[in-house]
């Protein structure tokens, strides 16, 4: 309208007019001009102060501008009967509009704080309010623990002293420690010393380590991924304009020379490592809770170009308590008693010997405790660590650390003497030990072993049943008819000590005695049941009677009754399992017939 010309006999448009001077209102209505006062001014009473002063503020640019028109009217008009004119009206008409947008405006900026107010929760500002007290609660432990205290960032522990268990135990809490702990060391020597001494009362492990250069490394990789992944997002005209990534190396000499983070072995949640497609019924039962309770006690070392170490030791262990008799317990072992075993084993000592000095007497335990406490250089080297007698050492621990370092325990279990002696104090044979080619008869006398060639003739086997060469010959190529077809395997051999190498044991053995009761009946046929023509006349009879079977043990000498493992054995063992290897030769003889006629048979069968 400010810039369109205005005829000067138009009519006079007043429907946009809100707000209309005094002087163009008739005196009879001036009562009633409350009609026409400005509603912001009762409205401003119940807003944000801001909202106030905005709306003062458009308040008084009305006001000025209705001064302005008064005094331009009041310039222009002879008196107050006078009618304004069209640019009058106009002006008065512009600032009622200019007024009625900033109210607008003001009325929308109230309703959205209005809005915002009502849409904020509760809890947040009840939140808003823990923080202000968290932070008050903060400065009051800063108050508290200021940067001149011992054990703060400014002012560290230099040296701190060594807690050893079980002799000295640390003492520390939130009332009189910090947390974190700083502490300052000479070299990294006198950190490991002391660090030795935390791990033996919880054990640390080393997690990670680092150095400058690879994180320098790894902040340029991340850089790199992170400038991808922003160019991926770009169109193609936004990546040709985009700046490349800048990758050149600040030429910086940082103080620090490795950082390597210590933590809790309680540290971390367990994760189960069982299959996901086995069954519930297959899977392995955990029998023992894990240790792991996602501990937050950590040291963090930074060893200085100078050979300085600065140490950020958080202190306090969460989800357990690394001083209770169940978590010493129930823990893996400190690395104490843990480097001793593998001495100990490393030096050939086998387990009883390790028991035996673990398990000492407790008056000369509380005697060397006592000892090693009143002078802790008094230690001995053949003594286990004082951590050691304090603590049970258990028989597993012992036995997988021998089994990681030398093996199965059985190959280097030392075997029995070659003589015993019993409870009634009589001495007989043992078992062999190894590198022994000869077993020791109850007179001290030594038997040869037969060995593969010479269990053919029985004249070897037992000096009483020497015979003449052709007798000998006959009966050899008996008892090789007689020997089990596994004998004749190239696979199975006979061992150093004479004994025949095969999957079982206890059948080798029931075997031999067969074959010896076998051969004594049939020598004894050959004397008794011969005709003119030497020919023998018993044979089946004979091998399988029992009236055989003792006469060969008999006959057999003391120190040939033996077991699988070379001890003697009584004679009905020797006679129950020589029974049993007779029926088992009976038996094998049984199924070769058996399947001979089947074989006989189908070849019949096929024939026709």
């Amino acid at each position: 309208m400010e810039g369109q010309a205005i005829h000067s006999h138009s009519p006079l448009n007043l429907a946009a007019a809100n707000d209309i001077p005094s002087f163009v209102i008739d005196p009879s209505l001036e009562a009633s001009s409350e009609f026409f006062q400005d509603p912001v001014v009762d409205i401003d009473h119940h807003h944000h102060h801001a909202d106030v002063d905005e709306h003062s503020q458009n308040l008084n640019q009305g006001d000025q501008l209705r001064d302005n028109t008064h005094q331009i009217i009041d310039s222009e008009g002879n008196d107050h009967n006078n009618q304004p004119t069209q640019e009058d009206i106009d002006a008065v008409i512009k600032a009622s509009l200019d007024h009625a947008q900033a109210q607008a405006a003001a009325d929308a900026v109230v309703a959205a704080v209005s809005r915002l107010n009502d849409s904020i929760d509760p809890s947040l500002a009840d939140s808003g309010e823990q923080l202000e007290n968290q932070n008050d609660g903060k400065s009051q432990i800063d108050q508290k623990f200021s940067n001149t205290e011992p054990g703060q960032e400014h002012n560290p522990i230099h040296e701190p002293p060594l807690h050893i268990a079980p002799f000295s135990r640390p003492s520390r809490s939130i009332e009189d420690t910090p947390l974190p702990l700083y502490l300052h060391f000479g070299s990294k020597n006198h950190f490991l010393r002391w660090l030795d001494a935390e791990s033996s009362w919880c054990h640390f492990v080393q997690r990670r380590t680092t150095t400058p250069d690879k994180r320098s490394a790894e902040r340029l990789q991340a850089r790199m991924r992170a400038h991808q992944r922003s160019l991926n997002a770009m169109t193609p005209e936004e990546r040709e304009a985009a700046t490349p990534l800048k990758t050149r190396r600040r030429k910086r000499v940082s103080p620090v020379f490795e950082k390597v983070t210590f933590t809790c072995h309680h540290a971390g949640t367990y994760e189960s490592k069982h299959s996901t497609s086995l069954p519930e019924e297959k899977l392995r039962k955990n029998t023992k809770k894990s240790v792991k309770c996602a501990c937050a006690s950590r040291v963090v070392l930074s060893e200085l170009q100078t050979g300085d170490c600065k140490v950020v030791y958080h202190w306090k262990h969460e989800g357990h308590d690394p001083f209770s008799d169940a978590d010493l317990e129930g823990g893996r072992l400190p690395k104490s008693i843990d480097t001793w075993l593998n001495k100990q084993i490393e030096a050939g000592k086998t387990l009883d010997d390790i028991r035996k000095v673990l398990n000492i007497s407790e008056e000369d335990k509380e005697a060397y405790l006592a000892k090693v406490s009143a002078d802790p250089t008094a230690l001995e080297p053949n003594m286990p660590p004082p951590l050691a007698l304090a603590l049970k050492v258990k028989y597993p621990d012992i036995y997988n650390r021998y089994r990681k370092l030398r093996g199965p325990v059985k190959e280097h279990k030392q075997l029995k003497g070659s003589t015993k002696r019993t409870a009634s104090g009589t001495i007989k044979a043992g078992s062999r030990v190894d590198g022994e080619e000869s077993d020791a008869g109850p007179s001290g006398s030594t038997t040869p072993i037969p060995t593969e060639g010479d269990i053919h003739t029985l004249g070897d086997l037992d000096p009483l049943m020497s015979h003449t060469s052709s007798v000998n010959e006959h009966l050899g190529g008996l008892t090789n008819s007689l020997i089990p077809p596994y004998t004749n395997n190239h696979e199975n051999k006979l061992d150093q000590n004479g004994m025949i190498i095969d999957d079982d044991e206890h059948n080798e053995v029931d075997t031999e005695f067969a074959q010896l009761a076998s051969s004594h009946d049939l020598l004894n046929s050959h004397e008794h049941g011969q005709n003119g023509e030497n020919e023998v006349v018993v044979v089946d009879d004979l091998i399988n009677s029992h009236e055989g079977l003792a006469r060969a043990l008999l006959d057999l000498p003391s120190a040939g009754l033996r077991d699988e493992d070379g001890n003697e054995m009584s004679l009905e063992e020797a006679m129950r399992r020589m029974a049993e290897g007779v029926a088992q030769v009976a038996a094998q003889e049984q199924e070769q017939e058996q399947e001979e006629e089947r074989g006989q048979k189908q070849e019949l069968h096929d024939e026709d």
